[in-house]
């Protein structure tokens, strides 16, 4: 699929989608639920194989099964180390009540799915408009617009196929509401 601003990226059509687009009360946790049942479902040397693909989380994601692998490897993780981060924020970003995201090296889109996680603990009331979503994995990138769409119904979802580096200033504009920029899962 080539890359373009024009391309949205979302996975459609697969049993992982429809298990998040009906999920009746959408959450990380049911998200890490859900891949963890496919990886279940695999004999243990084939769960060996995908994870050792993964190269401890830093090779780029390129088949399903790493997705789910992923996710149920390292969720856990990445759910520590957002909940750490967004405890961190100051109390006055939250008075925003419309903001957009811009998720860096998204993956597929965890620290975005992380930040509606805090906002519904915390009984914080804030909308997200538009979420800009940059991974170079088209796979992941379709998962993370499936994520992010699910999280955030109303929101304008807009996908970047790109490596950081790549990514030009023009397509991470925004309209000028406060920009949450995550860079939860950027590898050096």
């Amino acid at each position: 699929m080539a890359a373009d601003n024009k391309t949205f990226y979302i996975e459609k059509d697969t049993n992982y989608a429809l298990q998040v687009e009906y999920a009746t009360n959408i959450n990380f946790d049911e998200i890490k639920r859900i891949a963890k049942f496919f990886v279940m479902q695999l004999p243990e040397a084939v769960q060996n194989k995908i994870y050792n693909e993964l190269d401890r989380g830093v090779n780029i994601i390129d088949s399903e099964p790493q997705l789910n692998m992923y996710l149920h490897s390292f969720g856990n993780m990445h759910q520590a180390k957002m909940r750490q981060a967004f405890s961190n924020i100051g109390t006055d970003w939250f008075g925003n009540k419309e903001i957009e995201i811009i998720d860096y090296g998204c993956g597929q889109a965890l620290a975005s799915m992380l930040y509606h996680d805090y906002l519904q603990a915390n009984g914080i009331s804030q909308t997200v408009s538009r979420i800009t979503l940059i991974e170079p994995s088209a796979k992941a990138l379709c998962r993370a617009g499936l994520h992010a769409k699910a999280f955030y119904p109303e929101a304008e979802i807009h996908t970047i196929n790109k490596l950081l580096n790549d990514v030009v200033p023009t397509e991470i504009s925004h309209s000028g509401k406060p920009v949450l920029h995550l860079f939860s899962n950027i590898i050096d």
